[in-house]
C-alpha cells in the first residue's frame, strides 16, 4: 500500500459554516487499478491543477478495437470512507463539451453514464480550448472503510453524414473528491484549504476610511482603488443573462481571493478567466457623522454588467459596458460602521445571445478568452455592442470612488451655453434617495475655472423632489459676454450648483463647462458664430505624450482628433477629454458601436436587443461627457450602416434603428450632432451630418474630383464609386459633409501609388510610394478644403504621405486650383487662388505670391486681405513667363503674413521652356497627308511652316502616302476599326494618329492595345531618351492646362506589336501613347489631349512637333539574330513566345562568325562560355562589328570563363528575397522596360489585413556584384540563398540587412537586434576597400545616434553619428582595406530593449577601367551590359522556369527580355498577316459549292431585308480582293449557308468550299443571321464560338479557326456599323427605300495559316459546339492571301 499513501488524502477539516465535513481526495493521474491505454501530465497552466498533473485518455477510431479492452478502458480509485453517511462524488474533469460519454460506478453497482452536454461548475482555463472544471457525478450513502470508484470509457459511435461512425475517445481528469455533505469546489484546493497570500491578506483587512466633506453641503470622494477581494459566483445555468443579481452568494461556497482595481480580471486574475459571474467586495468605514447625507458609488468604467449591493442589499445595476455608472448606495449605507460593498460583475461571455447564437450562453463559457478580443465569429452572437476587441476586457476597468453628497444632490448638471442667445442654461437633476418628498431650492454660482470668486450667479428655484426619485429643473442665465472656448484659447469655467432647504445649504456640485456653442445648420460647423474646417489624419506623434500629440498635430495643422471607446495614451476617457478642453482640440468622440464586431450575420437585425443595449450604452456615455467643450459631435457608429447593413441588405431594418438611437441621442444633448461613420446622412437623409466613409472615386479623376464633389454629389444614382457601383447614400449637398474615413492609404499595394508617384512605387513602400501617396494626401486636402468640406480625416499615417498634406492644413493658407506647372517661354498663365482663414480672427492677411524663373524674379503680387474668421476669398495671379534659350527652373510661391509674421509658405517647382525651339521637321512639300478636321494639328502645322496636303476623310489619304497624320478626333466608329491603317504602315508609311474619341482598334492596330474609357490627368514617360520626349521631363505630364486632363481613352497595354511610350493610369499598366512598327513603316497611335491642347498647352507643342519629326525621321534597324539555347528548355520557350525571329543554332562560335547574325543569344552554361573565351578574338570582331551577345542564365560554374570574357573577376551570389529596381539615370538599353516589369510580386500576402504581397524571391537566380559589397557578405547565423529559413526567420533573419526593404515594406522584412548586443558582422567573400556606407535605422523600438564600425580586428572603433530616423543616411568613409566589417549600434535616444536595422550598403572601390567596363541595368547585377567595340554583351539572369505561380511574372521575364532585344534592334515577327499591298490575292471561285441565295426571293434569311445590294464582280473590301457573285442575275445559289434559324431550304449543318492552293492567309467574307443574343455578364466570361471554319491541308492535316460572337462575326443588320475584334467591317450599306438607321452588314475574317508551304484543299464550314443556338452563318466569298508577312 506504499502507493497508496501518494494518491489518498483523507482530510477531516472545519469548513466555513462551522461544521466538520469528511472527505477524501483523490488525485486522477493515480488510479488503484487500469486497463487500457492513459497518459500522465499536465495541459497548460499546471499551477492550477492538482498536484500539477492528471490523467489523460486518448483513442483515436482506428485504435478503437486494438487498443480498448472488451469490458472498455477502466480507472479504478480504491479509497476508505472516514465514516458512515451521505457522500457527493465530484470529478475534475477537462474536455469540455467534447469528451466521451464516460461511465462510473461505486463498489461494483450499477454504471451510471456521464454525457458532454452535462454542465460542470467551477471551469478554470488552462490554455486556449484547454480547460477543467468539476462536475458532480451523483451521491451515495457509504459505509466507514473500503470502496472503489470505477470510471469506465467505452467505444461510441456518432452520426457523419447520416451513417453511424466510431468516435474516439477523450477523457482528462485532475482530481476527485468524495465529499460528506455539500461539497463547494474550489478550483485545484481540497476542502479547507483557503489561499491565502500576503495579497489576499491585505484584500481582506482593507478598509477604506470614506473621507467627510470639509463643510455643509460640500461634497467628497474618496477613491477606492487598490486591492479588494474576490470570488466566484458561477451559475450552473444562466437564469436571467441581461438582468441583474440582487443576492450574494452563500458563506460557505465563496472562496475570496485578491484583486487589483482596476483591471482587466482575464489578465489580473488567470485562474478566473473562465469565471463570467463574479463578486467584487470590499469594506467602506462610514463616519456616524455622515448621517443624513448620501452616498453615490462612481464606476467610470465596467465590462459588462454590475450590480450593486451594500450590506447584502440590493442598490443598483448598469449594462452599459466602458461608460460611467453612478449608484446610490445612501438606503443600504449604515454611518458608524464598517459596511460591505459588493459589485457583482457579469463579464463580457455574457453578450452571448441565445437568440442569436442557438443556445445559451453557458455553452460558450469556455470560448479561449484570448478570442473574445479578436474573432468576429463571436462577436456575431453578442447582443451588446462590445465587438472590435471590447469584448477582451473585463471587470472593473477603472477606478471607483464614493461620493459623499447633500441628503438631496444634484445627480446630473449639464451645462447648455448659448452664443447666439447670450445665455447659459444649466439642466439639473435633483435626487432624493429618501423616504419622503424633500422641497428644496436649487441656484448655481459661475466661475472661471481654478478661481474662488463667482463671475456670474444664476438664479435659482424651488422645487419638490419626490421620495426616491428624481426631478429635472432648467436654470437660464442671460450673459452677454463670456469668455468664450475657442481652439487657441480654450477657456473653462466652473459650474457650482447648489441645493437648500430654506437656508440650510444640502448639496454643492462642480461641474467644468466651457462657454460655447457648435452648429451645423449649413454645410460648414460652426463655432460661436465662427465656420470650422476640421483636418486630421491617423499620426499619433507620441503615444506616450498626450501634450506632445496635440503640440504635433497643431504642427501638422490638424485641428481635430477621433476618441475611440476606452481612452488614449494611457489615460482614461475623461481624463483626454479633459486634456483636449484644456488643449482647445476639438474632438469627435466615437461610440463603441463597430461594424467590424456588430454581428456580420443576418442576426444583425433579428431583434431589438443589441440596439437597445447600445443605446442604453450610448445614452451613459453622452451624460457623462456633454460637458466636454472639446466633444463638437457624436459619432454613435462606426460602419454599422456602411458595411455590415448594406452587404448584408438589411438597410430596411437596420437604419430605423439607427435612426431611432440618434434621434436619442440628440434628445440628451441638442448642442451638438449626431453621425454615423459610413452611411452618409441614411437612405431617408434624416441625420444631420454627411458621415462619409471613402468617398473617393476612381483615383485617374484627381485633383479635380477632390474640388468638386461631382461624382461624390451623383453616385447615388451611377455606378461610380469603385468597387461599390452605385452607392446606397445620397451625399446630402445641404447638410455638413464629414469624411470620417477617407483615403485608407495602407488598404493599397503601394503599386496602386504609381498613378501618381510613377514606377518608384513598384519597390514597396518606399520613398518614391510616400510621395506618390502624398501627393494624392495633398489634392485631397486641398480638394476638400476648396470644396468646402466641412471635416477630413484621412485614415494614414502623415510618415506614410511624407507629410505632403500638412501644408494645406495650415489655419491661414493661400491655395493654387491649378497643378501644372509646365509653361511655355512668353505665355501668360493665369493661375486662381483661393486665401483661406480657417481662424476665428478677421486681422488682415498679407497674400503674397512671386514667380520666380532660373533664380530671378519675373512677377509677383501682394495684396492684404481682411477676411471674416472662418470664410475663404478667391484671388488672381497673372504672369506672362520670359524668354529662355533652353529648359529652366523655378518656382511659384505662395505665402501668407499676418501681424507681420509668416504663417505660411508654398513653394511649387516650375519649369519653362521655348515650345517652338525644337529642330522643325523637315517635311518634304507633297510628303505629308494630314486628316484634321478640328483644325488644331494643320494650325500648328502652318505656324511651323511644315508643308502638308490636307484630306477630308480616310478614304482620301493616297495609296502611297509616306507620312499620314490623324487629328483629334477625326475618326469614327467605323473609321477606327478600318484595317486600313495597318495597311499603310505595313506598306511603309508612317502614320500618326492623336487623340480620338474612338480611338483606333481590333484590325486597325497590329497589336493587342485594347482601348479603355479611362480619362485621366497625370502619366509618365517610359523612357526620356525617346526622340518623342525630346525637351520634356517627367513633371511634364502630371496636369495639362484649363481642366488637368492629359489623356483620354487610354489603351490597355499590349503584350505583342506595341511598345509604350507613355504609362498611365491604374499601376501604370495602361498606355497613353504607343508605336507600333509594322513591316517598314510606323503607327503611333497618341490618346494624350495633344490635339485638343495645342493651342495652349507647350507641352502638347513639343509633344506634338517631336512626334511629327520622330515620325517623318524614322527608319527601322533590324539585325538579324541567333539563339543557342538547347530545346525544351524554359528559356527556348520563352524566346519563341517573345516573337523574336531568329536561326536555332547549337555552334556558338559558328553564330558569332558566320556573318549573317548581328545578335546572338545564348544559355550562358560552361561549354558555351569556354567556346566563347577559346574563341575570344572572334568575340571582339562580332562587337567591333557592333554585334551583341546576350548571355542567359549564368552559374556558378561558368563564372570564371564568363569573367575572362567580360575582363571583370565578378562575384556571384543567389538572388533572395530582395528590391528590384531601374537606377535613376537609365541605360537606353532598358527603353519600354518600366519598374512594374521588374518589382515582381508573389501571390503570398504580407499581412492578411493588408494588401500588401512580397515581392519574389525567384526573380533571379544568380546576381553579381557592382560595387555594394554587402549582399555578397557572410553573416553569422544566415546562408545567402536559404529562402525558407529566411521566410520562417522574419525579423530575426540576420539577411534582412541586406535585401532592400525598409520596415516601410513590413517589420518582417528587416532585421531587430537586441538592444543588449546590438551588433551584426559582415565576413566579405574577399579583402576589398571600404568607400562609404549607407544604412537605414530602425525607429520601431530604440533608435540608433550613433554606429561604430570595427575592420577586421581592430578594437578602436571609426564612430559616425546618426539621426535618430528611417531615412537613409549615407557616410563617406576614410578608405580602408578589410575583410571583416562588425556593425555597432552604439548610442540611442531612447530606452528599450529592441533596436535593429532596415537595410545597409556598403561600397567597395571599384576603378574607373572597372565602370567603363560594367553597366549596371537595375540596381542589383541581374541585368548588366558591357559595350564592347560597338556592341557588346548583356547578361540576362532572370530566372525562366517551365510555370510560375503568378503567372503575370512569366509575362513580365518575357517582355523584360523582348524590351533588351528589340533595343538591340533585334527583329520581331509580325503579329498579323496584313492586308493591303505587301499581299496579291486570288479570289476563290465558290461556284457549285454554293448552296443559298442572296436575296430574299429566293432564298436569303428570312424577312422582308436582304443584300441584293452588294456590289458584285471583282471587289476591294477591307483591303482583300475577292470575286462575288453576280447573284442578280444568275439563278443559281451565290453563298455557302448552314441550315440554321432563318435558313430556307434544305440546308447542311457543315459545307465544305474547295481551295487547292498554298496560302499565307485566308480572307473570309462571312455574316451572320443571330437568333439570340450574348452577353458578357462578368469579365471573365468568355463569348461562345458561333461557328468555325476546319482547314484541310493536302497532306491530310486539319487546323481549326474558331468564330467569337462579336469578335469574329455579328449579326448581318446594325444600326452602328463596326468592325470587331477579329473581324474587319468588309461593307456596309443602308437598305434601299429604308430611311431607318439599319445597314446590312459582311465582316472579313483574316485567318494567318501557320503552314504556308502546306497547300490547303479545302476549308468546312461548321457550327461551334452550343450548334445554331446563336444564329447561321452565310458564307459569301473567300481569297487567298501571298505576300511578304511579319515586320
Amino acid at each position: 500500500m506504499r502507493s497508496l499513501t501518494r494518491w489518498l488524502v483523507v482530510l477531516v477539516m472545519a469548513l466555513a459554516g462551522g461544521h466538520a465535513a469528511d472527505f477524501v481526495w483523490l488525485e486522477a493521474e493515480a488510479p488503484t487499478t487500469k486497463a487500457g491505454p492513459s497518459s500522465v501530465g499536465a495541459w497548460g497552466a499546471a499551477e492550477f491543477l492538482s498536484g500539477g498533473t492528471g490523467i489523460n485518455v486518448e483513442v483515436a477510431p482506428d485504435k478503437l478495437k486494438s487498443d480498448v479492452p472488451a469490458d472498455g478502458i477502466q480507472l479504478g480509485y480504491s479509497f476508505n470512507a472516514p465514516s458512515a453517511g451521505r457522500y457527493e462524488l465530484w470529478d475534475r474533469i477537462g474536455m469540455e463539451a467534447i469528451r466521451s460519454p464516460f461511465d462510473w460506478r461505486l463498489d461494483g453497482g450499477a454504471w451510471q453514464t456521464v454525457t458532454p452536454d452535462q454542465l460542470t461548475t467551477d471551469l478554470v482555463e488552462l490554455a486556449v480550448w484547454t480547460e477543467v472544471a468539476w462536475f458532480k457525478l451523483g451521491e451515495a450513502d457509504l459505509t466507514a472503510g473500503a470502496h472503489t470508484l470505477t470510471i469506465r470509457l467505452v467505444p461510441t459511435t456518432k452520426t457523419d453524414n447520416g451513417k453511424e461512425v466510431p468516435r474516439n475517445i477523450l477523457y482528462r481528469s485532475d482530481a476527485l473528491c468524495i465529499y460528506q455533505g455539500a461539497f463547494h469546489p474550489n478550483g485545484h484546493r481540497q476542502p479547507g484549504v483557503l489561499q491565502s497570500t500576503d495579497e489576499d491578506k491585505q484584500a481582506a483587512d482593507k478598509v477604506f476610511a470614506v473621507t467627510a466633506p470639509a463643510g455643509v453641503g460640500a461634497r467628497s470622494e474618496t477613491p477606492l482603488g487598490g486591492l479588494w477581494q474576490v470570488c466566484r459566483y458561477d451559475e450552473q445555468e444562466v437564469v436571467d443573462r441581461t438582468g441583474p443579481t440582487r443576492t450574494l452568494p452563500a458563506a460557505d461556497a465563496s472562496f475570496w481571493s485578491a484583486i487589483r482595481v482596476p483591471s482587466n480580471k482575464f489578465r489580473s486574475k488567470p485562474e478566473l478567466s473562465f469565471c463570467h459571474r463574479m463578486v467584487y467586495r470590499t469594506r467602506l468605514d462610514v463616519p456616524a457623522a455622515l448621517a443624513g447625507r448620501s452616498f453615490v458609488l462612481r464606476m467610470p468604467s465596467v465590462n459588462l454588467m454590475a450590480s450593486v449591493l451594500v450590506n447584502g442589499k440590493f442598490c443598483g445595476f448598469t449594462r452599459a459596458p466602458y461608460a460611467q455608472f453612478e449608484c446610490d448606495l445612501t438606503p443600504a449605507v449604515v454611518p458608524g460602521q464598517v459596511n460591505e460593498l459588493a459589485v457583482i460583475i457579469k463579464d463580457s461571455y455574457y453578450a452571448i445571445s441565445e437568440k442569436k447564437a442557438g443556445r445559451s450562453c453557458r455553452l460558450s463559457f469556455n470560448l479561449p478568452t484570448s478570442w473574445m478580443g479578436d474573432k468576429n465569429f463571436i462577436w456575431q452572437n453578442f447582443d451588446f455592442p462590445i465587438g472590435s476587441g471590447y469584448a477582451a476586457d473585463a471587470g472593473i476597468l477603472e477606478e471607483p470612488s464614493l461620493v459623499v453628497a447633500g441628503g438631496v444632490y444634484a445627480s446630473d448638471v449639464f451645462a447648455k451655453p448659448s452664443v447666439k442667445g447670450k445665455k447659459l442654461s444649466l439642466e439639473v437633476t435633483l435626487h432624493n434617495p429618501t423616504a419622503a418628498a424633500r422641497s428644496v431650492s436649487v441656484d448655481a454660482r459661475i466661475l472661471p475655472d481654478g478661481q474662488s470668486r463667482p463671475e456670474r450667479v444664476v438664479a435659482g428655484q424651488t422645487v419638490t423632489v419626490p421620495a426616491g426619485g428624481d426631478q429635472t429643473v432648467t436654470l437660464e442665465h442671460p450673459w452677454d459676454n463670456p469668455e468664450l472656448w475657442w481652439p487657441d484659447r480654450p477657456t473653462l469655467y466652473r459650474a457650482v450648483t447648489l441645493v437648500r432647504d430654506g437656508d440650510t445649504l444640502l448639496d454643492q456640485r462642480d461641474t467644468v463647462f466651457g462657454f460655447r456653442e457648435w452648429e451645423w445648420a449649413g454645410t460648414r460647423f460652426v463655432l460661436n458664430g465662427v465656420p470650422w474646417q476640421f483636418f486630421a489624419d491617423t499620426t499619433v506623434p507620441d503615444g506616450r505624450d498626450v501634450d506632445a500629440c496635440v503640440a504635433g498635430w497643431r504642427r501638422n495643422g490638424q485641428n481635430m482628433w477621433r476618441l475611440w471607446g476606452r481612452g488614449f495614451a494611457g489615460l482614461s476617457t475623461s481624463q483626454f477629454l479633459d486634456k483636449m478642453d484644456r488643449a482647445g482640440m476639438p474632438v469627435r468622440r466615437s461610440g463603441i458601436f463597430d461594424g467590424q464586431g456588430a454581428n456580420y450575420l443576418h442576426q444583425l437585425a433579428n431583434g431589438p436587443e443589441l440596439f437597445d443595449h447600445w443605446q442604453e450604452q450610448l445614452a451613459a456615455q453622452i451624460r457623462e461627457e456633454r460637458n466636454h467643450p472639446s466633444v463638437f459631435i457624436w459619432s454613435i457608429e462606426n460602419e454599422v450602416t456602411f458595411i455590415n447593413s448594406r452587404n448584408l441588405g438589411l438597410a430596411s431594418r437596420v437604419e430605423p434603428e439607427i435612426e431611432r438611437v440618434a434621434k436619442a441621442a440628440m434628445s440628451l444633448d441638442p448642442t451638438r450632432p449626431v453621425m454615423v461613420d459610413g452611411g452618409n446622412c441614411l437612405t431617408n437623409n434624416s441625420l444631420p451630418v454627411n458621415g462619409v466613409h471613402y468617398l473617393e472615386m476612381a483615383w485617374r479623376d484627381y485633383p479635380d474630383e477632390a474640388y468638386t464633389l461631382d461624382e461624390g454629389f451623383r453616385c447615388h444614382k451611377e455606378n461610380l464609386l469603385p468597387g461599390w457601383g452605385k452607392n446606397q447614400w445620397q451625399l446630402v449637398p445641404d447638410k455638413p459633409i464629414f469624411m470620417g474615413e477617407s483615403y485608407y492609404l495602407r488598404g493599397s499595394k503601394p503599386a496602386d501609388f504609381a498613378l501618381f508617384g510613377g514606377e518608384a512605387c513598384f519597390t514597396g513602400w518606399g520613398t518614391g510610394t510616400r510621395r506618390g501617396a502624398g501627393i494624392y494626401a495633398k489634392m485631397l486636402a486641398e480638394g476638400y478644403r476648396w470644396q468646402g468640406v466641412a471635416a477630413q480625416h484621412f485614415w494614414l499615417g502623415g510618415e506614410d504621405a511624407g507629410g505632403l498634406h500638412y501644408n494645406s492644413w495650415k489655419p491661414v493658407a493661400l491655395l493654387c486650383r491649378e497643378w501644372n506647372w509646365t509653361f511655355g517661354a512668353g505665355q501668360t498663365i493665369g493661375r486662381t487662388l483661393r486665401l483661406c482663414n480657417d481662424t476665428r480672427f478677421d486681422d488682415p492677411i498679407t497674400a503674397t505670391w512671386e514667380l520666380r524663373v532660373g533664380g530671378k524674379k519675373v512677377a509677383g503680387a501682394s495684396s492684404t486681405e481682411r477676411l471674416a474668421p472662418g470664410t475663404q476669398r478667391d484671388l488672381t495671379a497673372s504672369f506672362t513667363l520670359p524668354k529662355v534659350g533652353q529648359r529652366t527652373a523655378g518656382e511659384f510661391i505662395l505665402t501668407c503674413a499676418r501681424g507681420g509674421q509668416e504663417v505660411f509658405r508654398e513653394v511649387k517647382p516650375l519649369a519653362v521652356f521655348d515650345p517652338a525651339a525644337d529642330a522643325k521637321a523637315s517635311i518634304a512639300a507633297g510628303q505629308l497627308v494630314v486628316l484634321d478636321p478640328k483644325g488644331s494639328a494643320a494650325a500648328r502645322l502652318k505656324a511651323r511652316g511644315v508643308p502638308f496636303q490636307a484630306v477630308d476623310s480616310p478614304a482620301a489619304i493616297p495609296a502611297g502616302a509616306k507620312l499620314v497624320l490623324v487629328g483629334q478626333d477625326a475618326l469614327s466608329a467605323r473609321d477606327a476599326t478600318d484595317p486600313r491603317w495597318v495597311s499603310l504602315a505595313a506598306a511603309g508609311a508612317r502614320v500618326l494618329v492623336l487623340e480620338q474619341a474612338n480611338p483606333l482598334r481590333y484590325l486597325a492596330l497590329p497589336a493587342d492595345l485594347t482601348p479603355t474609357s479611362f480619362v485621366g490627368r497625370i502619366a509618365f514617360s517610359e523612357d526620356l531618351t525617346h526622340p518623342a520626349f525630346i525637351g520634356l521631363d517627367q513633371p511634364d505630364f502630371f496636369t495639362w492646362s484649363k481642366d488637368h486632363i492629359v489623356y483620354k481613352n487610354a489603351y490597355a497595354k499590349a503584350t505583342r506589336g506595341a511598345v509604350s511610350l507613355v504609362q498611365c493610369d491604374e499601376q501604370l499598366g495602361y498606355t497613353a501613347l504607343a508605336e507600333c512598327p509594322v513591316n517598314d513603316g510606323l503607327l503611333v497611335t497618341c490618346q494624350m489631349l495633344v490635339g485638343e491642347k495645342l493651342a495652349s498647352d507647350a507641352v502638347a507643342q513639343r509633344l506634338f512637333d517631336n512626334l511629327v519629326n520622330y515620325c517623318a525621321k524614322y527608319a527601322p534597324i533590324r539585325r538579324q539574330s541567333a539563339v543557342v539555347v538547347p530545346d525544351d528548355t524554359p528559356t527556348a520557350k520563352l524566346l519563341a513566345e517573345s516573337g523574336l525571329r531568329y536561326d536555332k543554332m547549337s555552334d556558338i562560335r559558328a553564330a558569332i562568325s558566320d556573318g549573317k547574325h548581328q545578335v546572338v543569344v545564348f544559355a550562358a552554361n560552361p561549354d558555351n562560355l569556354k567556346a566563347l573565351v577559346a574563341a575570344k578574338p572572334a568575340v571582339q570582331a562580332f562587337c567591333a562589328k557592333g554585334g551583341w551577345l546576350m548571355a542567359m542564365g549564368l552559374t556558378p560554374e561558368g563564372l570564371a570563363d564568363f569573367n575572362k570574357l567580360v575582363g571583370v573577376d565578378h562575384l556571384l551570389r543567389p538572388f533572395e528575397r530582395e528590391r528590384v529596381t531601374l537606377p535613376a539615370v537609365r541605360d537606353p538599353l532598358t527603353s519600354g522596360v518600366t519598374g512594374r516589369d521588374v518589382a515582381m510580386q508573389s501571390g503570398e500576402t504580407i499581412f492578411p489585413w493588408a494588401g500588401d504581397k512580397y515581392m519574389v524571391d525567384d526573380e533571379f537566380a544568380w546576381v553579381v556584384d557592382f560595387d555594394d559589397i554587402a549582399p555578397f557578405a557572410a553573416i553569422p547565423g544566415s546562408k545567402a540563398g536559404d529562402l525558407a529559413a529566411a521566410k520562417a526567420g522574419e525579423a530575426n533573419w540576420p539577411r534582412n540587412l541586406v535585401n532592400g526593404f525598409t520596415s516601410a515594406d513590413a517589420w518582417k522584412l528587416i532585421h531587430y537586434l537586441s538592444a543588449d548586443n546590438p551588433r551584426v558582422t559582415l565576413n566579405l567573400p574577399r579583402p576589398e576597400t571600404i568607400t562609404d556606407l549607407g544604412i537605414v535605422l530602425n525607429t520601431h523600438y530604440r533608435k540608433p545616434t550613433k554606429v561604430n564600425l570595427y575592420y577586421d580586428d581592430d578594437p578602436t572603433p571609426v564612430a559616425v553619428t546618426t539621426q535618430p530616423n528611417n531615412e537613409r543616411q549615407d557616410f563617406a568613409l576614410k578608405p580602408r582595406r578589410a575583410t571583416k566589417l562588425k556593425i555597432e549600434l552604439a548610442t540611442f535616444d531612447n530606452p528599450g530593449v529592441t533596436t535593429g536595422i532596415d537595410n545597409l550598403w556598403l561600397t567597395v572601390e571599384r576603378s574607373a577601367a572597372w565602370h567603363q567596363q560594367v553597366k549596371p541595368l537595375l540596381n542589383i547585377g541581374g541585368l548588366v551590359k558591357y559595350p564592347m567595340g560597338n556592341g557588346g554583351l548583356v547578361l540576362n539572369q532572370l530566372l525562366i522556369k517551365p510555370t510560375e505561380s503568378v503567372p503575370e511574372n512569366a509575362q513580365k521575364k518575357r517582355a523584360v527580355t523582348a524590351a533588351l532585344l528589340r533595343n538591340l534592334h533585334a527583329t520581331f515577327a509580325g503579329g498579323k498577316v496584313l492586308a493591303g499591298s505587301n499581299l496579291s490575292f486570288a479570289p476563290v471561285p465558290l461556284g457549285d459549292q454554293c448552296n443559298a441565295f442572296m436575296t430574299r426571293d429566293r432564298g436569303w434569311f428570312g424577312g422582308q431585308r436582304d443584300i441584293a445590294h452588294l456590289p458584285v464582280g471583282r471587289q476591294t473590301l477591307a483591303g482583300a480582293v475577292y470575286q462575288i457573285s453576280d447573284f442578280r442575275t444568275s439563278p443559281v445559289p451565290s453563298c455557302v449557308m448552314l441550315a440554321g434559324p432563318g435558313a430556307r431550304g434544305n440546308l447542311p449543318q457543315t459545307a465544305t468550299v474547295k481551295i487547292g492552293a498554298k496560302a499565307d492567309a485566308l480572307y473570309l467574307l462571312h455574316t451572320l443571321n443571330r437568333a439570340q443574343e450574348w452577353r458578357r455578364q462578368r469579365p471573365q466570361d468568355v463569348a461562345p464560338t458561333v461557328f468555325r471554319y476546319v482547314v484541310h491541308y493536302a497532306d491530310g492535316q486539319t487546323a481549326e479557326v474558331p468564330v467569337i460572337y462579336g469578335e469574329g462575326v455579328d449579326h448581318w443588320i446594325s444600326a452602328n456599323p463596326t468592325g470587331l475584334k477579329s473581324a474587319a467591317l468588309a461593307w456596309c450599306a443602308p437598305f434601299p427605300g429604308d430611311t431607318g438607321a439599319d445597314q446590312a452588314c459582311l465582316y472579313q475574317l483574316a485567318w494567318t495559316n501557320p503552314r504556308p508551304a502546306a497547300e490547303i484543299a479545302s476549308i468546312e464550314l461548321a457550327y461551334g459546339p452550343d450548334g445554331s443556338r446563336w444564329g447561321t452563318p452565310a458564307l459569301l466569298a473567300v481569297s487567298v492571301g501571298n505576300g511578304k508577312t511579319g515586320n
